[in-house]
């Protein structure tokens, strides 16, 4: 709202390092150890962070021209990213719940971490926005030597099956995730067995109202016969 006007464009994520959270733990047990390392990873951040802001003229080039004669806001609500892959909601070799207390125990770390680096900026004449995101790692975007990835499929085959126990802990443990990654996560629904339409916007429609899910897949890629265009579906 503040910038819409003025500019025409803004940077949301500068520099993203994704952390394979079950090879950690391979051969690291020590939560203090995770934070400790967190910590170090957002330190390697803050200095491309330097780095990029001093040379965004080279680095930013094409956005900076179509920004002038703003280009101070070009970076003005941008944000680096941690981004964790197979962390506890996927991996049992760590208890979800005792992952989401150290998720949030480092998360204020890192904030804090990064409050007191901006504030060192700001009191040498430059203020300067530094703030960490976490979000989670998706496949296709981890270095080769990551581990395999790992996760338990949500599977619905009727409209029961959204109530089911094991569904529920599993999106309830979700909802956690989202209010702690900034980036938010991923959550996907494989529709399985035979449906209609109007069944599957029940459930959707079950999902909207019953959780604090802001973004989430339903996929029909596993339904065998299932070839609709998304007008055919809105019909």
């Amino acid at each position: 709202e503040e910038f819409k006007e003025k500019i025409t464009a803004l940077v949301c994520g500068q520099s993203t390092i994704a952390v394979d959270v079950e090879k950690f733990f391979d051969e690291e047990h020590s939560s203090h150890h995770f934070r400790e390392f967190i910590l170090n990873v957002s330190k390697s951040l803050l200095y491309a962070n330097s780095m990029q802001r001093s040379r965004s003229n080279e680095y930013f080039k094409y956005l900076v021209q179509i920004n002038k004669p703003h280009v101070n806001s070009l970076l003005a609500y941008s944000r680096s990213y941690i981004r964790f892959w197979n962390y506890g909601w996927k991996e049992k070799k760590i208890e979800p719940e005792l992952f989401m207390n150290l998720i949030k125990s480092t998360k204020d770390v890192v904030d804090e971490f990064c409050k007191s680096e901006e504030t060192i900026y700001k009191s040498c004449g430059m203020p300067t926005r530094f703030k960490i995101g976490f979000s989670c790692a998706f496949a296709g975007s981890t270095e080769k030597n990551f581990s395999q990835q790992k996760f338990k499929k949500i599977i619905i085959r009727k409209i029961e099956d959204i109530y089911s126990p094991e569904v529920k802990k599993l999106i309830f443990e979700k909802e956690k995730i989202f209010d702690m990654f900034d980036g938010g996560d991923r959550l996907r629904f494989f529709r399985g067995g035979e449906f209609e339409i109007k069944e599957v916007a029940r459930e959707i429609n079950i999902i909207l109202n019953t959780y604090k899910i802001p973004f989430f897949c339903y996929d029909f890629g596993k339904v065998k016969g299932t070839d609709l265009s998304l007008s055919s579906f809105m019909e």
